[in-house]
């Protein structure tokens, strides 16, 4: 499969071009949602810069990392803005899509100059299940985010990005992904805590009854608990 190429040759550079197809092209060929790049940044802080009308042409096009080794050339002073620029295929026009975000710091995100999302440090704020953004009316959009991190410098030592990702797909595939996800975390806590005391169980009785050869019969049952509890981590975990 051929990947998706420009859908409008008269388009601004720095425009991200959005289709089902190329959506579905990057779950088949990387089995991953689409990774929004191709962001225009400047650092500072001015409410002006949600506004779609605004002129960003002199704007850094840089991404959103914030990398220890890869930071915009205008530098980070704590707080900054990222846009982007959207062309959006008439077939997803007021068709929900997923937006997931993985970040180190605070954001707000602002679609057409409309505040959509707010999400501060806190992990649970904005992980797990995707956010519903749809587009609607026109073919071009604007996603403007006002992104802070007062913490650049720990960052940098410890060599982690500061910045944050943003990926957009089928809403109900992203569901999907974020619930299966959530499953395969807490499958192994709970099995893992189950096969302990199954485990126990037998050596409990043995201390308890000691010389009581009914001990034993009791015995196999929490054994072949804990051998269920092993095939369940392993076939629905490890695999």
């Amino acid at each position: 499969m051929e990947y998706p190429t420009t859908i409008d040759p008269a388009a601004r550079p720095g425009t991200t071009y959005l289709s089902n197809f190329r959506i579905d092209w990057i779950r088949q060929a990387l089995g991953s949602d689409l990774l929004l790049e191709n962001w225009k940044y400047h650092p500072g802080d001015n409410s002006l810069w949600a506004n779609p009308a605004f002129d960003d042409n002199d704007w850094e096009t840089t991404t959103t990392l914030l990398a220890p080794t890869n930071l915009p050339i205008k530098g980070w002073d704590d707080v900054g803005w990222f846009r982007i620029h959207w062309v959006v295929d008439s077939m997803l026009i007021n068709k929900p899509l997923g937006l997931s975000i993985m970040q180190a710091g605070a954001s707000k995100f602002f679609l057409d100059g409309s505040l959509l999302y707010r999400f501060d440090e806190r992990r649970n704020e904005w992980s797990g299940i995707p956010k519903p953004v749809i587009f609607t009316g026109k073919q071009r959009h604007i996603l403007a985010v006002r992104y802070t991190n007062k913490s650049l410098g720990k960052f940098r030592t410890a060599n982690l990005y500061a910045g944050y990702t943003v990926r957009l797909g089928n809403l109900n595939t992203m569901v999907e992904d974020a619930h299966h996800n959530e499953r395969l975390r807490w499958i192994p806590n709970v099995s893992h805590s189950a096969a302990a005391c199954d485990w126990t169980c037998p050596f409990a009785l043995i201390y308890i009854f000691p010389g009581d050869t009914t001990t034993f019969v009791f015995c196999v049952f929490p054994v072949c608990l804990c051998c269920c509890h092993f095939f369940l981590i392993t076939k629905y975990y490890y695999q």
